[in-house]
């Protein structure tokens, strides 16, 4: 699915701390935007990417998430830009 929508950078702490949940393959809880829904669950998050210029958490089953997406991991509020 091609998704043509501006991505905002979110906050570089932010990104450190996917980075740091995908390096302990630690179970996290994910709540985030999937067009007009809102979506949550869990997932054990294997690594985080960047491609085409948007950042994306990658989870162990495959589904990437856009990380401007991300409304809250962890109970940690993603709502801030870099």
């Amino acid at each position: 699915m091609s998704d043509n929508r501006p991505y905002t950078p979110i906050d570089c702490g932010l990104v450190d701390e996917l980075q740091l949940r995908a390096m302990r393959r630690k179970v996290i809880e994910i709540e985030w935007r999937a067009g007009d829904e809102v979506r949550t669950g869990k997932g054990t998050p294997s690594d985080t990417l960047s491609r085409g210029g948007i950042e994306y958490l990658i989870l162990s089953d495959g589904l990437e998430i856009r990380m401007d997406d991300l409304i809250r991991v962890d109970g940690i509020a993603f709502d801030q830009s870099c």
